[in-house]
């Protein structure tokens, strides 16, 4: 829990238990004076015909180890729904019209995330393959130790479609698809995307 357990009593034959406020009953028994075997039920994530999750422990004195620093994802791909890190292609348009690719990432994780490398333009028959230079924007927190970024932008050197931004911003979460292998490259641009 992220409240430390107060002092409770243990009982003459080694029974320990708290109740968290979060809604956590923590329980165990002392089976040596260096040691704890216990479980933690919660009802946060109670599903149909599950009505607690439970899991065990054992526990032995020590020194608590430093906190995890957090681990920064890149996005959530919308074909598959995991998330990936240090994207090589980011996808920001239908089927495979408008994509960032052989991203090099110099910054990933460390607040702003840098990358360089081209981008894929195709439109009408045509195709323009500019220079691309990207930044995934700070991240947010997506649950315990870990994080996403949420919009890229991107800035573009070299002949693009007539209209089409030289820069910009995008949102990830709803736009953005990442690939990071030639496979699924080709599988996701013969997708059609929502």
């Amino acid at each position: 829990t992220s409240n430390p357990a107060p002092s409770e009593p243990i009982d003459p034959e080694g029974h320990w238990g708290y109740d968290a406020p979060e809604g956590q009953t923590i329980e165990g028994t002392f089976v040596s004076p260096e040691r704890l075997e216990g479980r933690i039920t919660t009802v946060e994530r109670m599903t149909p015909g599950c009505e607690a999750t439970r899991a065990t422990f054992v526990a032995i004195p020590g020194q608590t180890p430093p906190p995890m620093p957090p681990v920064i994802y890149a996005v959530q791909n919308v074909m598959t729904g995991y998330r990936e890190r240090n994207p090589t292609w980011i996808f920001l348009g239908r089927g495979s019209s408008f994509i960032l690719d052989t991203l090099t990432w110099q910054t990933f994780g460390k607040g702003v995330a840098r990358a360089t490398g081209m981008a894929t333009i195709r439109r009408s028959g045509r195709e323009w393959t500019p220079h691309s230079r990207v930044e995934l924007s700070r991240p947010v927190p997506d649950g315990p130790h870990k994080a996403i970024y949420t919009m890229v932008r991107f800035w573009l050197r070299g002949p693009v479609p007539p209209r089409f931004p030289h820069s910009g911003w995008v949102k990830l979460n709803r736009h953005g698809v990442v690939a990071t292998s030639p496979r699924s490259l080709r599988a996701l641009s013969r997708k059609p995307h929502r």
